[in-house]
């Protein structure tokens, strides 16, 4: 005996959307929806037309549906004692089917979603024009008197059927659509109701064949291509799209791909049950947002996806995605967690130059990745694609210097260092260079070199490259009789920071032979700000095997004179902003004699760097700066001449 159950089975088995079973009274009995359970036919209803027929298997005309707003295309087969079963599928799913509806893929979807043993696209004149046997393709089609019905194909029994295609008003062709009896057999069995046999509940029903085909393909295709957790089309579906656009589309089209900045801190903070209900509130507002020719896709887990079409200029996309940032302010109540959700947005204006979907959207990624401001709306540009060709370059000559594979690249300079009152040198600055032939020009600079290192967690490595260069430097200046010469190395935060840092200059400085007590590291202010008590407690272990500190840009960040009292350090170096300064104001109005009066009260050096000129290196003889570099005295110099100034100073 059937029940509602085994209704919404049935539904789900052949995905069908709504399956209603009457009594005589024209009441539904039965139902995969159980609100319409007891609901009966008004007199005035138009489903009377159909049951009033006297056919027992009968197809209505798309209609809308009387107890919603939906339009359905609904059939009819009628049972024992004027019992009657009506199966409906949604008309917005039947028009989606056949406006996307194309030969190839209709037979290549069938053949791979149904039981169908073989199936041929017929033209009007009866030409086999398409078909999975692909040795039939281009013959003449003998058809069989009967459009539905059994059949023989190579001695084996089938059900085969015909189904007319129209594009609009306009017959197009035939689907001719063959099953194994067999398998037609093995379906009819598991569909039994009030002991009648449910006889082609959709195969049965030729208008609808194509459609129960398609509906079992779409299901798969929904796993496939949507998000099941935002329910929106994923980055497959995105691909698919984007390809079909550069095929057959010359509309002005982009692509909005916005990315959601610290998401995985949310998820650490609040877990992953409310990240998810998160991107889930993040999908519902961005739909909300777009036009209806507009599509959301989710790109990966804190990214999503929009493509743009008909806009009038980049002023435009740029309005839009600020209203897309604008979603993003509101999504969490708590104001400090408010600020760790952020969002960007990379913009690519798809043109005739893309190749494929993979090229836009890595371009997008780019445009994200690569930015060189602080806004949060980045256009992709041709120049960037250079700009990564070329760290990508660096970033494999660091890597060859740092496996030592490339012994030519990399190496340093050395700008002297001049007592200022003994007019003699005592020491010099290791300055790290590179040059790659494979680019033009060669040199690159270390602000450019150093922040690639960072990006890429390479510049603990790089560090211990220079030390070890440059201790090994030193032990050239002790060969030579300048034993008392130091040699000063920049030191990042992030190289101190790390645990094993003393243990290996320790051993590089063993290994090199140079002496720790004329090696100098010099570490810049800014590491100081978080971490003043821990770095400075590794400064003092430094110190303690003979190492001396200088506090490099000092003046620009840091500034705490009571704090630098503590620090343990030997020498702090103006930054080159005060130098600068003396030649444009006022020598009493000019910071640089109070920075160095303070400095000495506290005991400590004074280093002026960036000294270009007399009137620089009288300021500073006036208000007793103890050393000085810069271009008056040298530039720097490779180890060569190096040595040579030296020895001639």
């Amino acid at each position: 005996m059937a029940t509602n159950t085994s209704l919404q089975q049935l539904a789900d088995k052949y995905y069908v959307d709504d399956i209603h079973y009457y009594n005589a009274n024209r009441e539904i009995i039965l139902s995969n929806v159980p609100e319409y359970i007891g609901w009966q036919v008004p007199t005035d209803h138009p489903i009377n037309d159909v049951l009033n027929d006297t056919g027992d298997f009968l197809i209505e005309d798309i209609r809308k549906d009387t107890e919603g707003n939906d339009f359905f295309k609904y059939a009819y087969l009628r049972q024992k004692d004027n019992y009657f079963l009506q199966i409906g599928l949604l008309a917005d799913d039947v028009h989606q089917i056949l406006q996307s509806f194309e030969l190839e893929g209709v037979i290549d979807d069938i053949i791979l979603s149904t039981d169908v043993s073989h199936i041929s696209f017929i033209s009007n004149d009866s030409h086999i024009i398409a078909s999975s046997i692909e040795s039939i393709v281009g013959t003449k089609y003998h058809s069989t008197k009967n459009p539905t019905g059994l059949t023989k194909v190579n001695d084996t029994r089938a059900f085969h059927i015909n189904v007319p295609v129209f594009e609009g008003e306009r017959k197009i062709g035939t689907l001719s659509i063959y099953w194994p009896l067999s398998k037609v057999r093995k379906n009819i069995s598991s569909i039994v109701i009030t002991g009648i046999v449910l006889f082609f509940i959709v195969f049965g029903i030729s208008s609808l064949i194509l459609i129960y085909a398609y509906k079992l393909n779409k299901k798969n295709t929904r796993i496939a291509y949507y998000d099941d957790l935002t329910n929106i089309p994923n980055k497959l579906f995105l691909t698919k799209v984007l390809d079909e656009h550069l095929k057959n589309s010359h509309d002005r089209v982009a692509l909005l791909l916005i990315n959601c900045s610290n998401f995985k801190l949310i998820n650490t903070t609040y877990g992953f049950e409310y990240g998810d209900l998160l991107l889930k509130r993040i999908a519902t507002r961005l739909q909300k947002s777009l036009k209806p020719d507009e599509q959301l896709y989710h790109f990966t887990a804190d990214r999503f996806a929009i493509i743009v079409k008909d806009y009038a200029s980049k002023a435009d996309l740029y309005l839009k995605a600020n209203r897309m940032l604008s979603i993003f302010n509101n999504l969490l109540s708590n104001e400090q967690d408010r600020e760790s959700l952020t969002a960007q947005i990379g913009i690519v204006e798809i043109t005739e130059k893309h190749e494929s979907a993979d090229s836009i959207l890595k371009e997008a990624s780019l445009a994200l990745t690569h930015h060189q401001d602080q806004t949060s709306i980045y256009f992709y540009q041709d120049d960037l694609a250079r700009v990564i060709r070329r760290e990508e370059i660096i970033l494999q000559t660091l890597r060859r210097v740092i496996r030592r594979e490339d012994t030519q690249s990399f190496f340093l300079y050395f700008q002297p260092k001049i007592h200022l009152e003994r007019k003699n040198i005592v020491g010099f600055e290791a300055l790290a260079r590179l040059n790659s032939d494979s680019l033009d020009p060669s040199f690159v600079s270390p602000t450019e070199f150093i922040s690639i290192a960072e990006k890429n967690y390479i510049i603990y490595d790089l560090g211990l490259i220079i030390i070890e260069h440059a201790c090994h430097f030193h032990y050239q200046l002790v060969e030579r009789g300048y034993a008392e010469a130091r040699v000063a190395i920049n030191i990042s935060g992030l190289q101190l920071l790390r645990d094993e840092f003393e243990e290996d200059l320790i051993k590089i400085i063993a290994t090199t032979g140079a002496n720790p007590n004329y090696i100098v590291l010099e570490i810049t202010e800014s590491v100081l700000i978080n971490n003043f008590e821990r770095i400075n407690d590794k400064l003092e272990r430094l110190k303690s095997f003979g190492l001396s500190i200088d506090l490099d840009d000092f003046g620009t960040g840091f500034s705490s004179f009571s704090s630098i009292a503590e620090l343990n350090i030997d020498r702090v170096k103006l930054d080159q902003t005060f130098i600068n300064n003396i030649t444009r104001i006022d020598d009493s109005t000019a910071l640089a004699s109070n920075l160095i009066a303070m400095c000495h009260k506290v005991g400590l050096e004074v280093i002026a760097e960036g000294v270009e000129n007399e009137a620089q290196l009288g300021y500073l003889e006036r208000h007793k700066c103890d050393i000085i570099q810069g271009y008056f005295f040298s530039k720097p110099l490779s180890v060569e001449d190096a040595l040579i100034y030296i020895d001639r100073n």
